[in-house]
């Protein structure tokens, strides 16, 4: 409309509503908040009241669980990783059943456990299920996305100097790209 704000962007002119991913995150809320809303004329909120805790309790400690057995290798460590979704609710319930990050965690840990599985094996199957999960998170909320971009692209990065066969070149690149990681995360904030 006329109220429209733009921005110029390289030479470019794009609406500023583009520019700011943190108002993506809530359109699948609200989209589907309108749709059950109409459908079965049944108030998200109170879903989510029910809904979130529910599933919180039974899926957060089984996919702590497995990304700890992905990442650490060991069952003791899984379990203790597990014993971690003790904390993280009562901080999320407390104030995030309405924001869109409540059920995306959910799938942000699938899709990390899935990232981490793909870096484990050599499998293109699980590198190409990691990249879909990655799509899957880009309409939802942004943090969850650029964190599970910059995690899938370091770690490609990672596996692809791990080839390099001379251990000083290998060594430079490795601290190379480990400081590039010190300018890239600001630049996000």
């Amino acid at each position: 409309g006329s109220d429209a704000r733009w921005r110029e962007v390289w030479g470019v002119d794009l609406p500023e509503a583009v520019l700011i991913l943190h108002k993506y995150s809530y359109g699948p809320l609200w989209g589907l908040s309108i749709l059950i809303q109409k459908t079965i004329s049944v108030d998200l909120l109170q879903i989510a009241r029910w809904l979130v805790p529910v599933l919180w309790s039974f899926f957060v400690p089984i996919l702590l669980f497995r990304l700890g057995g992905t990442l650490f290798g060991s069952r003791r460590l899984s379990l203790f990783f597990a014993w971690g979704s003790l904390l993280f609710f009562p901080l999320q319930a407390s104030g995030g059943l309405t924001l869109p990050n409540s059920l995306g965690f959910l799938f942000f840990l699938f899709a990390l456990w899935l990232l981490f599985i793909s870096f484990d094996r050599a499998d293109p199957r699980s590198k190409r299920m990691a990249f879909f999960s990655g799509l899957l998170l880009l309409p939802g909320y942004a943090l969850y996305a650029l964190l599970f971009w910059i995690l899938f692209f370091t770690g490609q990065a990672f596996q692809f100097f791990q080839r390099i066969e001379r251990p000083f070149v290998k060594q430079i690149t490795m601290a190379a790209l480990f400081c590039l990681g010190f300018f890239i995360l600001p630049l996000f904030e």
